[in-house]
C-alpha cells in the first residue's frame, strides 16, 4: 500500500519535487536504480559507465544537458527515435558526403586533437584545420569547441568522447560522422517509473 502511495505521488511530482521530500527521494532512487538495471544497463553498463557509443552517466559531461528537466527529456523522448518529440541532430559525413577532402579531414582532426590537449595551443598546432573548424563545425560545436547542449553538440575540448578520442577515431568520426540512437521510454515505462530513473541518473554524480 505504502509503495502504490509513494508512486502515486512521484506520478503527479516533478522531479525538481521528488528530490526536495527525503522520503520520496530515497523511493525513487531505489526504483530508479532498479528501472535502470532493467532496462539502461545493458547499453551503458551496470555502474552507470558506458562504453564506446553509449555514454558514462558518471560525469558531468551532457550531450543534451544534465539538469533533471533535460534528463527527464531525453528519457522519455529518447535520441533519434521514433517518438515525434525525440531528441535529433544530424552531424555531416565530411568525406563520405565530399563537403572535405581526406586531407583537409586530417587537418581538422589535427585541430580536435589539439582542443583537448591543455598543453597544446590549437590553432597554432593546426593553423589550417582551425580555419576549417571555425567554416564547417563552429556552428554547432561552438568557436571554442566546447559544444552547445541545445543542439546535442558534444564538448571537443574535454578528454571525454563518445566514440574514441584518439586520432584515428577522431578522423573516422569527421568523415563518416556518428548517429547513435537512444529509444524513447514513453509508453514502455511508467511516468512514475521515468521520474524515478531521471532522479537515480541524475543523482549520479554528473546531474547537473
Amino acid at each position: 500500500a505504502a509503495q502504490s502511495v509513494y508512486l502515486s505521488r512521484i506520478a503527479e511530482l516533478q522531479p525538481a519535487e521528488i528530490i526536495q521530500d527525503p522520503e520520496l527521494f530515497t523511493f525513487a532512487l531505489a526504483g530508479g536504480k532498479a528501472a535502470f538495471g532493467d532496462n539502461c544497463a545493458p547499453c551503458h553498463g551496470s555502474g552507470a559507465q558506458g562504453f564506446v557509443g553509449y555514454p558514462n552517466l558518471n560525469d558531468d559531461d551532457w550531450l543534451w544537458g544534465g539538469s533533471l528537466e533535460a534528463i527527464e527529456t531525453t528519457i522519455r523522448y529518447g535520441i533519434r527515435s521514433n517518438h515525434d518529440e525525440t531528441r535529433s541532430n544530424d552531424m555531416p559525413a565530411f568525406l563520405t558526403d565530399e563537403i572535405l577532402s581526406r586531407a583537409e579531414v586530417r587537418q581538422v582532426t589535427d585541430y580536435v586533437v589539439a582542443l583537448s590537449d591543455p598543453d597544446r595551443a590549437a590553432a597554432e598546432a593546426a593553423p589550417r584545420g582551425a580555419e576549417i573548424f571555425a567554416e564547417q563545425c563552429a556552428a554547432c560545436h561552438g568557436e571554442d569547441g566546447r559544444g552547445i547542449a541545445e543542439l546535442g553538440a558534444p564538448n571537443l575540448a574535454d578528454p571525454i568522447w563518445l566514440f574514441g578520442g584518439d586520432p584515428a577515431a577522431i578522423y573516422d568520426t569527421i568523415a563518416t560522422s556518428r548517429n547513435a540512437m537512444m529509444p524513447a521510454w514513453e509508453g514502455r515505462l511508467s511516468p512514475a517509473t521515468i521520474k524515478q530513473l531521471t532522479v537515480y541518473v541524475h543523482s549520479l554524480g554528473g546531474g547537473e
